[in-house]
């Protein structure tokens, strides 16, 4: 990564319903989908 190492250490599996309602969760917070930093 160009400043530093990556956000995320592992790949967790999860089911897409678990999936989909953090996705929700994380939007009512303000994330947004981004273009890659690399």
């Amino acid at each position: 990564m160009p400043d530093g190492p990556a956000l995320l250490k592992t790949r967790r599996e999860m089911r897409f319903e678990a999936a989909a309602s953090l996705w929700f969760q994380l939007k009512r917070l303000g994330w947004t989908v981004a273009e890659a930093a690399w």
